[in-house]
């Protein structure tokens, strides 16, 4: 059985190096994800994270974890298929599950997307720590990642766990990110440049600026520009 060899789980946020390091901050998304999964799992998991390519290869030369994690985002999301890609052709029966924005949104185009890369067994559309811990425990019940059972399991698992566990995570990031802003606008004391960039970030990335209530609740992991805007001229009115 997968459980019955699962404890070391390496989660990986990549960045390139070959030139510079292209995105040198922590991985705390994922981090978050690893945290909250160890709070959880207990001693049934023993976590790794990895940031760096060169780290993530020389682990893989000595281990062999049964489940490998990556991020999915815009910048790195063609070096974590990659790795992928080279894990399952040296250990097929590795797990792997990326997760992040850069994903379709149409349920077609999803299905398109992961026929079109074999490499990844799972992929977890929004926040993905509900979703991880109960993938993991699913796991440990099937003999083997292709069988039917582990199939239709799995994609039970990961959906379910979206839908329920969605909104309340969208809620506390939303809670740490307006915290964020709290102190950037204290450290700075410059909230007319905090608004004119959150108006700018707007308008760049294309979103709306005050959604419509049941999406800001379900998917917003953000205060929304409009919230952001008010919040620095709050600051501005000695509203602390």
């Amino acid at each position: 059985m997968i459980g019955s060899f699962m404890r070391t789980v390496a989660f990986a946020d990549l960045t390139h190096t070959s030139i510079a390091v292209d995105a040198n901050n922590n991985p705390l998304a994922v981090g978050y994800i690893a945290a909250y999964a160890q709070r959880h799992l207990g001693r049934d998991i023993n976590p790794r994270l990895f940031k760096y390519p060169a780290a993530l290869g020389r682990f893989l030369d000595r281990e062999a974890p049964p489940i490998v994690c990556f991020t999915h985002y815009m910048w790195n999301a063609q070096l974590s298929r990659a790795f992928a890609r080279a894990i399952k052709r040296h250990r097929p029966q590795t797990v792997v599950v990326m997760g992040g924005p850069n994903y379709p949104v149409d349920a077609s185009e999803q299905h398109a997307y992961l026929e079109t890369h074999s490499e990844i067994d799972f992929f977890a559309d929004g926040e993905g720590e509900v979703a991880f811990v109960n993938l993991f425990q699913a796991l440990a019940d099937v003999d083997s990642i292709g069988s039917p059972r582990a199939i239709g399991l799995m994609l039970a698992v990961v959906t379910v766990a979206g839908l329920v566990a969605g909104p309340a995570q969208a809620y506390v990031s939303r809670r740490i990110e307006a915290r964020a802003d709290e102190h950037a606008l204290t450290l700075t004391g410059d909230p007319e440049t905090f608004e004119a960039m959150q108006r700018r970030l707007g308008t760049v990335n294309l979103s709306d600026p005050d959604p419509p209530t049941w999406e800001y609740v379900i998917s917003a992991s953000h205060p929304s520009t409009v919230e952001r805007m008010a919040a620095a001229r709050a600051y501005a009115r000695g509203e602390r």
